[in-house]
């Protein structure tokens, strides 16, 4: 199993044996994925945009989440590009920090239930991947019923199956570089992060060709107004959030003033930055990953902390989730509460 991510990287970045064997990774795409199991897991910490789980008439706001399955996977349909895979739930868990939804006992019991009954869902419902000959893996639009939440909860890590490999093999056996990576493509409150450009390295590490990447990129967030001579405009930040943990909200939100009312203003902006390490386990002969961890770090203007892993299973391999609960947010523990624990410290 592939450890901590920044530990493999240190390990095998450099003076490994390169991997400088020509290999062609691109076959039938669709064949790793026929009769399959996998576990995939995605944890997030985001302060800025915090995640809305509606189901029912109820509501609550989680900061910070987490999601694991085991899906059984299948080939539904081949296309004259790629096809589609449809994989059902075999086991699912789901774990939340709340604002403030954690202080009376009848909101504690609110959250569970909602967690127990998205739970149900997950298990009740399926996921439709879209495959392409280039072995790339998207969610598809097109989803079953009740698979809605599923595909929320579970995107984040179906965006690790996405490895783009040279189309023509590792022809230098070392580096290459890509210009589209679907874990740095992140929705946060004042806009959206695209693509840019990654660095691929593989090594053989054990027997296996260990494939890393590094890739970051950046924008620029709206933090405020100010009026032309110099004054800031009140109430006109970006979604700041004061004491969430102490169990209250404070939500400002930024506003354009009256045309003609006052001075005019100018946008306050500051660099929100994204950099991603993650680590592949790739296998030739299947021509596609056996497993990869990853974790993106934001900074700057942007706080999130988003990580995961997933890893393919043996037909009758067990694995068993974490529970599924409100939990305490990271590092701050709350009494009567389940303690916030990353998937990189409860890996099975």
């Amino acid at each position: 199993m592939l450890g901590v991510v920044t530990a493999l990287w240190g390990l095998t970045a450099w003076g490994q044996e390169p991997a400088d064997a020509e290999i062609i990774v691109y076959g039938d795409a669709l064949s790793p994925w026929q009769d399959t199991r996998w576990l995939v897991a995605s944890e997030t910490i985001d302060l800025d945009s915090p995640m809305l789980l509606l189901l029912e008439g109820e509501q609550v706001w989680a900061p910070a989440w987490q999601a694991e399955a085991v899906l059984r996977c299948t080939v539904e349909k081949k296309r004259g590009v790629g096809g589609v895979v449809r994989c059902t739930i075999e086991d699912a868990a789901v774990r939340v920090v709340t604002y403030n939804q954690w202080q009376r006992p009848r909101d504690r019991r609110m959250v569970n239930t909602m967690l127990t009954r998205a739970r149900a869902k997950m298990l009740s419902s399926a996921l439709r991947l879209r495959v392409r000959d280039s072995g790339t893996v998207t969610i598809a639009k097109e989803q079953p019923e009740r698979s809605g939440l599923t595909a929320l909860l579970l995107g984040p890590a179906i965006s690790a199956f996405h490895l783009e490999l040279p189309s023509d093999g590792w022809q230098d056996g070392r580096h290459w570089n890509t210009f589209e990576e679907p874990l740095l493509t992140l929705h946060v409150a004042e806009g959206t992060f695209g693509f840019e450009t990654g660095s691929h390295y593989a090594n053989l590490f054990e027997g296996r060709y260990l494939i890393q990447t590094l890739a970051g990129t950046m924008r620029k967030v709206v933090t405020g107004l100010r009026t032309q001579d110099g004054r800031d405009v009140p109430g006109a930040t970006s979604a700041r959030k004061n004491g969430i943990w102490e169990g209250y909200d404070e939500v400002q939100a930024r506003f354009l003033p009256e045309e003609g009312a006052g001075s005019p203003t100018i946008e306050v902006t500051m660099q929100g930055e994204l950099e991603l390490h993650a680590v592949a386990d790739f296998d030739p002969k299947l021509r596609g990953v056996r497993e990869r961890v990853w974790t993106v770090q934001g900074s700057g203007a942007t706080s999130i902390l988003r990580s995961g892993r997933l890893r393919r299973l043996k037909e009758n391999e067990g694995v068993r989730l974490g529970p599924t609960t409100q939990v305490s947010p990271p590092n701050r523990p709350r009494q009567g509460f389940v303690p916030w624990v990353t998937l990189q410290d409860s890996a099975p």
